[in-house]
């Protein structure tokens, strides 16, 4: 909050600090500038108090009650009966992709259009936010009522601008607006700290924690990396000030949004929190801080959304993660190193005192956990498969093993007793208990062992098959056996570099693939001919992104295919209708899991038994797109099969606002 730094001096003094006055003032000040900076450049030229209580609440609830604010000012809120939210407004159920905009009323044409360039030319972000506290233009309440002085608060700021541009810029970013943070950032770098002071936002943290896949969901990223990324580059300034990864804030805007775990079980730096950031913001888009619903949710002084507003982790989520996770690890120059420890779920073993810090993968195991035994009705777990596929894709170890515990997680370990182990991803799944997995709903059974086939495949580098024709011969329609077999050159599990604090975890491995010459596997079988195995990268069209520098493995074909049908399936496919399955019917979790277990000879779905992909890579990415990391729809599939856009043809006149809606 831009008076944070003030109003916390104030706070030391004060004996009470939950003053409601407070409590409203501070509010009153955020949902202004919020609402300011997310439709600054279209719009009304000036928000006031007026038109933004129109336009965020219904009249027939609006009250005289405190309004708790996002972050700083949740907690301060008394909290009310739970019977009170019958009487607030639901969110829709359907995720809000741009597709759908016109379907979600933002509630005037006028938010639509552009301001004149003129207009736009002559006004500053920042110097209205210093206008809004010098004149109180925010607030009904008189100068001599307020609880804090403001004439105090923007001296202040006059006397240090790169401050004002800092909480400008923090707001932009909370409010997705990205044409005003090019501009805050162009006219931020005039000033000599501006660059210096960004690690007290953490600008790509911020943008991971207030993802929302209803706008082009890594352009943020992309506009953070091509203006600060020379002199603030994410590899540098990849864990916070809490021990927090640039990915752990990915993975912490899922659980927010799509299990009811609570903060404290999740970091140690959220041991006194109640709510996790960006709480006010849905990653699929469904609601803002500046929805009807919100704020008459956080009115009523309750600042945690209900469980009954969240539906499992949706297609709409999975793409803008996954898009924000190419974004963080594409080959590059300033690209942090993925085989690292997460600041998230650590713990510490009671008997021994070791640390317990989850690997890349391990948090996805852990996350896959959470969607499954605390998430929502209907959820498959297909997003915590996409992830560890494109994770992998992207250079994530499968053999990095690392100190774990899932007893010490979930709280249900012995005193007395280590309960342990150095271990990889893969045999970290192998730990939970088969009773927990019991009481998970099928289709969550059946993608808890999609995904333990899928770090198998990496880590060992083939499928072993269970039925195949006498003599041990592979069967008709199995393409990948006729394939050569290199596994040197192969490597599904990234780097061994255990710089980054990666040597912590202990033995990181040299290649999942590689292990599978040794002849043997998990199971202890030798390797024969009922065995799946990998390719030689020199069939690769992408030979060049697999060189020893760069993080980009290319591996087997099988990984490579079930890559490939994730991507399709992640762009072709929404939920549109209530009675709407949450995958579409080219995909098959169940077809996935038989194939991985070796109980089919083909991948048993129709994006591969049909032929429908377009042309891709050994390792699945679809070289044919323009850009092949972030392909469209239409570059995926060899037919149209969307079915919440019309097919391209349709839309040729307006192609470049096809591309926007979907990339």
């Amino acid at each position: 909050m831009i008076a944070c730094k003030y109003i916390r001096s104030v706070f030391a003094k004060m004996a009470l600090i939950c003053d409601s006055g407070l409590i409203n003032y501070l509010h009153e000040f955020w949902i202004q500038t919020f609402v300011t900076a997310k439709y600054w450049g279209r719009g009304p030229l000036l928000w006031t108090k007026e038109m933004i209580t129109d336009m965020t609440l219904d009249s027939s609830v609006i009250s005289s009650s405190a309004h708790a604010a996002p972050e700083v000012v949740f907690s301060f809120s008394p909290k009310s009966s739970d019977n009170e939210t019958t009487t607030i407004l639901m969110p829709k159920q359907k995720c809000g992709w741009l597709v759908h905009a016109e379907d979600e009323a933002l509630s005037d044409d006028l938010l639509k259009i552009p301001w004149p360039l003129a207009k736009l030319d002559g006004r500053s972000f920042p110097q209205l936010m210093l206008e809004s506290i010098t004149e109180s233009t925010f607030t009904s309440r008189s100068p001599e009522d307020l609880p804090v002085s403001n004439s105090l608060i923007a001296e202040s700021l006059r006397k240090d601008p790169s401050s004002l541009y800092l909480e400008s810029l923090r707001f932009a970013i909370m409010a997705g607006n990205y044409d005003l943070v090019e501009s805050l950032i162009e006219e931020g770098m005039k000033e000599p700290r501006f660059i210096e002071s960004l690690m007290e936002i953490y600008p790509y943290h911020l943008a991971a924690g207030y993802l929302c896949g209803s706008n082009p969901c890594c352009l943020m990223f992309d506009i953070l990396n091509k203006y600060i990324g020379d002199h603030y580059p994410i590899a540098q300034t990849y864990d916070d000030a809490a021990g927090h990864t640039v990915l752990d804030s990915l993975i912490i805007s899922i659980i927010r949004s799509h299990t009811r775990v609570s903060p404290r079980d999740v970091s140690p730096y959220f041991i006194d929190r109640d709510l996790y950031p960006g709480e006010e913001k849905d990653v699929c888009g469904r609601w803002d801080a500046d929805s009807p619903a919100v704020r008459q949710l956080f009115q009523r002084g309750k600042y945690r959304i209900p469980l009954n507003w969240k539906h499992p982790f949706c297609h709409t989520s999975v793409q803008a993660v996954y898009h924000c996770s190419l974004e963080i690890f594409f080959p590059g120059s300033y690209v942090p190193h993925i085989n690292r420890l997460s600041g998230l779920f650590i713990r510490h073993c009671a008997t021994c005192g070791a640390k317990l810090s989850l690997g890349t993968l391990h948090l996805i195991v852990v996350l896959a956990y959470h969607l499954a035994d605390s998430g929502i009705l209907g959820e498959t777990l297909f997003g915590a498969v996409a992830m560890s596929v494109c994770l992998l894709r992207l250079g994530a170890n499968a053999s990095f093993k690392a100190e774990v515990s899932f007893d010490e997680i979930l709280g249900v370990a012995f005193l007395n007793e280590c309960h342990h182990a150095n271990l990889d991803a893969c045999d970290f799944m192998q730990t939970v208990p088969s009773a927990t997995l019991d009481r998970w709903s099928p289709e969550c059974q059946i993608g808890w062992h999609c995904m333990h086939g899928v770090l198998r495949l990496a880590k060992y580098g083939k499928i072993r098959r269970l039925n195949t024709e006498a003599g041990g011969h592979p069967g008709p329609g199995d393409q990948f056996d006729i394939m050569d077999v290199d596994n040197d050159a192969n490597d599904d599990s990234g780097d061994s570099d255990d710089n980054d604090g990666s040597g912590e975890s202990g033995e990181s491995g040299d290649g999942g693939d590689s292990d599978s010459s040794d002849g043997s596997d998990d199971d202890g079988e030798s390797e024969n001919n009922n065995d799946i195995s990998t390719t030689s990268t020199s069939s690769c069209w992408l030979e060049e992104f697999h060189c020893s520098s760069s993080s980009l493995p290319c591996g087997n074909p099988q990984l490579g295919l079930i890559w490939a049908a994730v991507q399709a399936e992640v762009l072709t496919y929404r939920k549109t209708k209530d009675l709407d399955p949450w995958i579409s019917d080219y995909f098959s979790m169940v077809g996935l899991k038989r194939w991985l277990q070796g109980e089919s000879v083909e991948l048993e779905m129709p994006f591969a038994q049909k032929d429908m992909l377009r042309e891709h890579t050994i390792c699945g990415w679809f070289v044919d797109a323009e850009f092949f990391h972030i392909p469209t729809p239409y570059e995926v599939t060899k037919q149209h099969i969307m079915n919440y856009c019309e097919p391209e043809s349709e839309l040729e006149s307006e192609p470049e606002s096809v591309q926007s809606n979907i990339v």
